[in-house]
This record gives structure tokens, sequence and C-alpha cells, in this order.
């Protein structure tokens, strides 16, 4: 009977305690906020960078239906021009349809015809109004 006494005794202080283990989970709960808090700018910055991405795509498949075609003068009209197939032997200059259009934030982005060969294209950001200061706009202008 001794013996199994002292096994038990010994067996129980192999085990963690309920407060071992709370504190275990608490560490690991800061440790995660802190990790999560850590990577929500980075998020941000990665959504500006991949709307500037998709700008610079637009940008290049506009060039090129430039070569061809007159600028579209309005937003229906810039949406076709580059999702659309002119004919069946040419691709869509942009694929995806016109969701492939949009910004990270999955919003249109914004074409304005400015003259004859410049044009702007516009994110509404990430507050998804447009004109304010977490506008993104290309280089033309």
């Amino acid at each position: 009977m001794e013996e199994n006494l002292k096994n038990a005794k010994e067996a129980a202080k192999a085990g963690f305690t309920l407060v071992e283990l709370l504190v275990v989970v608490a560490i690991l709960g800061i440790l995660g906020a802190v990790a999560t808090m850590g990577m929500t700018g980075h998020t941000a910055k990665a959504k500006v960078t991949a709307t500037r991405t998709t700008m610079g795509t637009i940008d290049a498949a506009l060039e090129s239906y430039a070569t061809t075609h007159k600028l579209p003068k309005t937003q229906e009209e810039f949406v076709d021009a580059l999702t659309k197939r002119p004919n069946d032997d040419e691709p869509a200059l942009i694929k995806g349809g016109k969701d492939a259009l949009n910004d990270a934030w999955g919003n249109p982005i914004q074409y304005t015809r400015k003259g004859k060969h410049v044009y702007l294209l516009r994110s509404a950001g990430e507050d998804e109004e447009f004109n304010t200061d977490d506008d993104i706009l290309n280089d033309q202008e």
C-alpha cells in the first residue's frame, strides 16, 4: 500500500498543474495577438502594392489598345476595350472580365480620359471613397 501511495505522489508531480497550463495558454495568446498586430500594417501595404501592380497592367493594356484605337471616353468603353475580344482571332487585353479591373479592395478602378493621349486611373483606396488622402493614382496627369 505504501508503495502505491509513493507511486501516486510521483505521478502527480510528473504532470502539469492547471495553473501551469493556464500560464502557457495565456503566453500563447499574447504571442498570437502580437503577431496579428504586427501583420496588420503589412496587409494594408500589400493591398496598395497589389493595386499599383493592377494599374500597371491596365496602363500596359491601354498603351497596347491605343496603338490601333482611340482611348476610351467613358468608364464603360474602358471596361469593354480591355475585357472584350475585338474579334475571334484576338484575345481580350485583360483576362478575367471586369473584375480584373478592380483594386485590391474589390472596387472598380476609375478611368477618366483627360486628353487625346492622357488618362487617369484612380483607386478609392482602403476607405473606398474617391478624392481622399488614400486614393491611389497612376503616373499620368
